[in-house]
């Protein structure tokens, strides 16, 4: 076996193992997707949006787990957290191979490819969402598919990806409502690909289009919800929150927690120094931090140290030693951040200058885009700072490690490419201790 495959298969074992220690230690989540679960084993029926805090959404995720709970015979509550997050463990295998998978098949050097792979298998946001009971991991893992097929789809032209596409988009529309964001990004593909292709590419686009639109029409209305929804609520897409007023453009409005309080403040900034001194949300209304007030920052910061939410509550911790990790993070991460920015430029100018139907990179502008609008139109209509979390546009994480790739590509020198390998080196041991400090925390 190879050194590189070596080192491939370490960082596989080590960030799965990290993740199974803790789905044994944790029991609290972000928020409380196991009562879901219980209401669907206590009254043998579907909840609505208002029978609990996330019976809201789509019901797949907590169908598949409550038939597992009901199959265990398992009573108590702790134990079916247990099981779900044992369950998005066996998921979060799955999200590091296929991640894996779109990375060895891009045309980069080994080295790039294994720092881009380390670098997503050891984040701490990503390692935290995987070990608690929500349905942000098969969310994840349902986008990260439709993202890989799509690529395989549009570049290698098979009908058997086209139906591996349709049926991963499918799931993830019917595992979270997010899922209508990829349905998007894939209607403006499609519709891209049929103005530019010829006609052989053409009827093959419009087969795998008609599946999807014919699967979508046929399962999601109901499958999601949406009907009943409607004729309830009088909308197909409920929330528990109430709408917030919209930010001005400038002067500083406020509702509940602060978050955006104005559109300058939560989409033009980015309080890079501000999260270095301090590298941790605070959930009060007043005396917070500045960098709350910035989307940009709060995506930035919440992708790059696990502790920097300070929330579920066990996970809280003012370690001096753990913020002066979370400071090296977040000081040290504006380097993937700027590499990741270069390679998406380097795709934006491709796209307008080679002819796009011979080179679909460009299809990962449409995804990463896709998410990023909705975290800004989210953010605009729900206020409140806890909106705000980077694990809303993971399901883009293909995308976003491709701009990566493409960023450190670019760098010629010999010196400053060991230079860039070493900070996300650095990175990533620094990652590891979070998720380390965690454990321990945890344990005792």
């Amino acid at each position: 076996m190879s050194r590189n495959r070596i080192l491939i298969l370490s960082i596989f074992i080590l960030s799965l193992s990290l993740r199974f220690i803790l789905s044994l230690l944790n029991y609290e989540a972000n928020d409380p997707h196991v009562e879901v679960v219980e209401w669907i084993i206590n009254h043998h029926s579907l909840p609505d949006k208002d029978d609990c805090w996330e019976c809201f959404q789509p019901k797949l995720y907590y169908i598949i787990n409550a038939g597992i709970i009901q199959m265990l015979g398992i009573d108590n509550r702790m134990d079916r957290i247990l099981c779900m997050q044992m369950f998005n463990f066996v998921l979060s295998f799955f999200i590091l191979f296929y991640l894996w998978k779109f990375i060895a098949r891009q045309h980069f050097s080994e080295k790039i490819k294994i720092a881009a792979f380390a670098l997503l298998a050891f984040n701490p946001c990503l390692t935290g969402i995987n070990v608690q009971a929500t349905n942000d991991t098969p969310e994840i893992l349902a986008g990260i598919l439709t993202i890989y097929f799509a690529d395989r789809f549009f570049n290698e032209k098979k009908l058997r990806m086209g139906f591996l596409l349709c049926a991963s988009v499918i799931i993830a529309c019917l595992v979270k409502g997010s899922g209508l964001i990829l349905i998007v990004s894939l209607a403006i593909i499609f519709s891209i690909n049929l103005i530019a292709s010829h006609i052989e590419e053409r009827k093959l686009y419009i087969k795998i289009l008609a599946i999807l639109v014919i699967s979508f029409i046929a399962i999601i209305p109901v499958g999601s919800g949406c009907i009943h929804n409607y004729h309830k609520y009088g909308t197909p897409f409920v929330l528990v929150l109430p709408k917030d007023p919209p930010p001005l453009f400038f002067k500083h409005t406020y509702a509940g927690r602060p978050g955006i309080t104005s559109v300058v403040d939560g989409y033009f900034t980015f309080r890079y120094f501000d999260m270095i001194r301090e590298p941790f949300i605070v959930s009060t209304i007043d005396n917070y931090q500045l960098h709350r007030t910035s989307l940009w920052s709060q995506l930035y910061g919440r992708t790059m140290f696990m502790h920097f939410d300070q929330h579920p509550n066990s996970w809280k911790s003012m370690d001096p030693k753990l913020l002066s990790a979370g400071r090296w993070l977040i000081a040290l991460g504006i380097v993937p951040l700027i590499l990741l920015i270069a390679g998406m430029v380097k795709t934006i100018r491709h796209f307008f200058k080679e002819k796009i139907t011979i080179n679909q990179n460009w299809i990962h502008l449409v995804f990463a885009a896709g998410f990023l609008l909705f975290m800004i139109k989210y953010s605009y209509s729900y206020r409140d700072f806890s909106i705000m979390k980077s694990i809303f546009i993971f399901p883009a994480l293909p995308s976003f490690i491709k701009f990566f790739m493409e960023g450190f590509s670019m760098l010629k020198s010999k010196l400053i490419s060991n230079t860039a390998l070493f900070i996300i080196c650095l990175i990533i041991l620094l990652s590891i201790y979070d998720i380390y400090f965690l454990i321990t925390q945890l344990w005792f």
